[in-house]
């Protein structure tokens, strides 16, 4: 157990892509933001095997609202991007506000990755 105020060295990634607004566009009876991501960057960071967690920082409120890119995009229902489209769309959980409970739920992102890749990987013996 890690005490609270001490970190440990992990192994895997977490990656944060920062965007920030004054103008936040609330959605779905304001519980999200919507948020026009280039489509390049985005069919980028779905490739990623780490977790890319979109932070959108609202300046005028002076919060940080948060997503996981990858499992927003595995959902059903929800729209996938294409090279004929120069944006999508996303809606920010405002409920999703950047905290340490939610660093926490970030690790265990990269903690489930972290596991499915060592079931995979295989490492081969050094021929003597």
């Amino acid at each position: 157990m890690v005490r609270q105020g001490v970190g440990v060295i992990q192994n895997g990634y977490v990656a944060l892509q920062l965007k920030a607004t004054d103008s936040p566009r609330l959605v779905a009876n304001a519980s999200a933001m919507a948020y026009a991501l280039d489509t390049r960057d985005l069919l980028h960071w779905l490739n990623e095997p780490w977790p890319v967690i979109l932070v959108l920082y609202d300046g005028r409120g002076d919060r940080a609202y948060w997503m996981y890119l990858q499992a927003y995009f595995s959902r059903a229902g929800a729209v996938r991007p294409s090279q004929s489209r120069h944006s999508v769309t996303v809606h920010v959980p405002i409920e999703n506000v950047v905290d340490p409970a939610a660093m926490r739920q970030f690790s265990r992102y990269r903690a489930a990755v972290l596991h499915q890749m060592r079931r995979l990987i295989r490492r081969e013996r050094e021929d003597r």
